[in-house]
């Protein structure tokens, strides 16, 4: 792939479903980083548990294969 540049509304929700076998990602935000300050969205799972380890275990169909 090529180079490119993705600005996003304040309030989106995104990630990465890479596809390759090697990535260079640089996030600009400002900081400091301070998670009690992270939004989570109302449909994402707790991060632990098995409900947690089923979205992954879903996330990881979606990029297909590669390599």
């Amino acid at each position: 792939g090529r180079p490119f540049f993705q600005r996003l509304p304040e309030g989106t929700f995104h990630m990465l479903i890479i596809q390759t076998d090697f990535l260079v990602f640089k996030e600009a935000a400002p900081g400091p980083f301070v998670r009690a300050n992270t939004l989570f969205p109302a449909w994402a799972p707790a991060e632990e548990g098995a409900a947690a380890d089923a979205f992954i275990a879903r996330i990881g169909t979606l990029g297909g294969s590669h390599g």
